[in-house]
């Protein structure tokens, strides 16, 4: 009996979550299984370049984040200060109070994004997501019941038949996969009307930045238009951002 029982397969315990908390710059927090490796391998188990993670909100879409961590500081911030006794390394300097940092490992990369999101001068700290990639194909979605659809090109440029007539946002193939829930859209164009009413409840202030070399606007994080003509970027973002 007891060489029977042994040939059994012992139930195996249910995985340790780590909790991390990181800002995107919204609090984000994820799930992550503790690695236990044995034997040889547990050197280089311990160093993964990815690691996947459960949104606690959502952990039915898990992601994978590897050894870079995004950093944005407060304006004025001291960046050395801020990396006093941290292990990542400076890979890139993105803008001003912007970074992009790196660690030896994956692992490392949560626990430093997760111990820099504490800090008071910290807008953002978090590790790099990997780029999921996406099926090219998929079902097309039906019309939609909006009457003025087909004068709006900029989502479909096609004739009666199907036939494509020149470039769109061909929103129509995108709408099966994703209706962008929880996406952060980065328009990068002369400046947004964020007072509109599609975007005031919506928009990520600690984001912004102005790159343009005026010597009120340039360099800050004010991102509304500078000159009251300059409409091109609002219509970019209410064509990506339109709810409804």
């Amino acid at each position: 009996m007891a060489a029977v029982a042994s040939a059994f397969a012992q139930p195996q315990p249910a995985p340790t979550m780590t909790r991390f908390q990181f800002r995107e710059p919204r609090l984000a927090v994820f799930l992550v299984e503790e690695q236990k490796p044995e034997g040889a391998t547990a050197t280089s188990a311990l160093q993964p370049n990815w690691v996947s993670a459960w949104p606690e909100t959502d952990p039915r879409h898990p992601v994978e984040f590897g050894r870079r961590v995004a950093l944005q500081l407060r304006p004025g911030s001291d960046l050395r200060e801020t990396l006093k006794g941290c292990s990542l390394t400076v890979s890139r300097k993105v803008a001003a109070d912007f970074f992009v940092l790196e660690a030896a490992d994956a692992t490392t990369a949560l626990r430093e994004a997760q111990r820099l999101a504490s800090r008071p001068e910290v807008i953002v700290s978090c590790p790099v997501r990997k780029r999921r990639q996406i099926g090219k194909h998929a079902p097309y979605a039906s019309k939609p019941n909006d009457t003025y659809f087909f004068d709006q090109w900029n989502f479909e440029n096609r004739d009666g038949n199907g036939t494509r007539l020149g470039a769109d946002l061909n929103a129509r193939a995108a709408w099966p996969l994703t209706r962008g829930a929880g996406s952060v859209i980065a328009v990068a164009d002369d400046g947004v009307e964020l007072t509109h009413p599609e975007f005031a409840a919506r928009a990520a202030n600690d984001l912004h930045f102005n790159f343009t070399d005026d010597p009120d606007y340039g360099g800050t994080t004010n991102a509304l238009p500078i000159d009251p003509a300059d409409e091109h970027a609002t219509a970019v973002a209410g064509l990506a951002l339109a709810e409804g």
